[in-house]
């Protein structure tokens, strides 16, 4: 609708300047007249002066007022109108001009063109450090990130992801997690169907933190607050489907600011468990139910799933983000 609102504008525009430029070709050219006239004066001038009468030339020229006339400025609405009943037909733009002009006008556009990108333009030392910057992030990711597995004593990857998830263990060892479990309990803290009025197909002790909005640690601070005040949970669910059902009584006193908190501290309890907090927007992952990847086949949805049980969860991807 806008789009055609603006397409009958522009035509209506096309067709005042094709207007316009027809009557000013109409008008037939003074320049000739215009000299005679300059030359007629002249040679007046010089004949007053000759006679003596120079002085009086100045003092009339000096006294003489021209009187300003106040110019009427038609309305767009009545240049419309007046250009429609001329022009029936629709016009291009580009009969506007000739064919010289239309070649000077596209050299002069490639010209401008040229000189906007050279201003944008990359050089060889931008593109080196693309590269520098590429290869320096890969190096970073291999050696010190690495590659999350799970081993006796937990999981294990590079010395940097290692390094962080000691020092959440250092942080909120297993005790201080009880305590704040018991203190930050929120409704959409579901881990199997048991209780649900709507069955959540992936749900479980270890994927439902995955599926879980709540527990995103970034659309938490959304869809927890919003589950929190509402007594509700909203999940994703491992097809995609996208599922809110409630699931308890809203806390009595329960304010914006008190569920914020409370989600914070849900979190909190959370991220240093054995399957931590899933990485910030990693829930809606579920939702790219495509793609056909290694020989199983898997789509996008089904590899990321697998990627959160191996421990690419949300301290796996403090170190990323600290690099970034």
């Amino acid at each position: 609708m806008r789009k055609d609102k603006y397409s009958e504008t522009e035509k209506e525009v096309n067709k005042v300047l094709k207007h316009h430029d027809d009557t000013l070709k109409s008008i037939p050219s003074l320049d000739a007249d215009y000299a005679s006239m300059n030359e007629s004066i002249s040679s007046s001038e010089a004949l007053l002066k000759d006679l003596g009468l120079g002085n009086k030339i100045a003092q009339k020229s000096g006294s003489s007022q021209k009187q300003k006339k106040a110019i009427q400025i038609p309305s767009w609405e009545d240049v419309r109108k007046d250009a429609s009943m001329y022009v029936q037909d629709e016009v291009d733009l580009r009969c506007l001009f000739t064919e010289e002009e239309l070649v000077s006008n596209e050299r002069y556009l490639k010209h401008l063109r040229e000189d906007v990108n050279s201003i944008h333009r990359l050089d060889a030392i931008d593109y080196s450090i693309c590269i520098a910057a590429g290869v320096l992030a890969a190096a970073v990711d291999i050696f010190l990130v690495g590659i999350p597995e799970k081993t006796k004593n937990g999981i294990s990857a590079g010395p940097l992801s290692n390094y962080m998830r000691q020092k959440f263990d250092e942080a909120i060892p297993s005790d201080k997690i009880k305590q704040l479990e018991r203190q930050f309990k929120v409704p959409y803290d579901a881990s199997t169907n048991y209780n649900l009025n709507e069955y959540v197909d992936g749900l479980s002790s270890w994927f439902h933190r995955y599926h879980s909005l709540g527990h995103d640690p970034i659309l938490g601070f959304i869809f927890g607050v919003f589950d929190m005040m509402k007594g509700r949970f909203t999940a994703i669910d491992k097809n995609g489907k996208i599922i809110s059902q409630v699931v308890g009584d809203v806390p009595e006193g329960m304010t914006i600011f008190k569920a914020i908190g409370q989600v914070f501290g849900h979190m909190k309890s959370d991220v240093n468990t054995s399957m931590g907090l899933p990485a910030p927007m990693m829930t809606l992952l579920n939702k790219l139910q495509f793609g056909s990847i290694g020989e199983e086949k898997l789509s996008i949805a089904e590899i990321a799933r697998g990627m959160y049980a191996e421990g690419y969860d949300f301290k796996h991807s403090v170190p990323c983000h600290f690099l970034l």
